[in-house]
């Protein structure tokens, strides 16, 4: 369990606070001053780093083959289970306060923090978001390739196919990567465009491994998120 004090109570954070808490919070979705977007960035920018950091480390390790002792390995698991479970409180207090900030608002980096808490939160509360995310999509306040990613998570949770290939799930017993179980292979790119996505091919480099559609649709991938609740 990280340390108690990792969890930077600095001076944007308790202004969150102070807003979301005050008897004048619900004006602040109307119009925001700079100086609060400015609070709420920096918030977002710690949520940001607190989801990423020790995911990319693991990723990182995992490409290029850096041996993370069992223990360590469980230890930075436990670690990120705690910050998101610290991050989705902040998020969903921001949330019902201003709604879903924009890029524009807050800046790329904490407008994707939103998505990302979400995108890594319980299924149940993934549900939750539904609404929300769809508003978002549709002010041009979420861009729809971040939207296809929560999509394609929803629908493996509930024991569909996604529609995107973004959900990677890893074999442990041959040691590689692979799509998760996809709709219509072969129509997956021309989809991905339409959300503003690359094509899978190039998506999938990031975790070593091709996109073949013929030879994928020969196999039988597992769904490791169905059984999630």
């Amino acid at each position: 369990m990280p340390d108690l004090l990792h969890f930077r109570w600095h001076y944007p954070w308790l202004l969150m606070f102070y807003v979301l808490w005050s008897s004048a919070a619900s004006a602040q979705r109307a119009k925001l001053s700079p100086e609060v977007l400015d609070s709420l960035q920096a918030v977002l920018h710690e949520v940001y780093n607190d989801d990423q950091d020790i995911r990319m480390f693991l990723h990182f390790a995992s490409r290029h083959n850096v041996a993370i002792d069992a223990d360590r390995r469980q230890g930075l698991v436990d670690s990120i289970g705690y910050y998101d479970s610290l991050n989705l409180i902040k998020v969903k207090k921001l949330l019902t306060v201003y709604g879903w900030l924009s890029e524009q608002q807050v800046g790329y980096k904490a407008n994707i923090a939103l998505f990302s808490v979400i995108q890594h939160a319980p299924y149940a509360e993934q549900k939750a978001f539904a609404t929300v995310m769809d508003k978002a999509v549709k002010d041009g306040a979420l861009k729809p390739s971040h939207y296809a990613l929560y999509h394609d998570r929803m629908l493996l949770q509930s024991g569909q196919k996604q529609r995107y290939g973004s959900q990677i799930g890893f074999d442990h017993e041959t040691g590689r990567s692979y799509v998760m179980p996809l709709e219509d292979p072969d129509g997956v790119d021309k989809r991905r465009k339409a959300v503003g996505l690359g094509p899978l091919s190039y998506y999938v480099k990031q975790w070593g491994f091709t996109w073949d559609p013929d030879e994928y649709k020969k196999k039988e991938y597992p769904n490791l998120l169905k059984d999630r609740k």
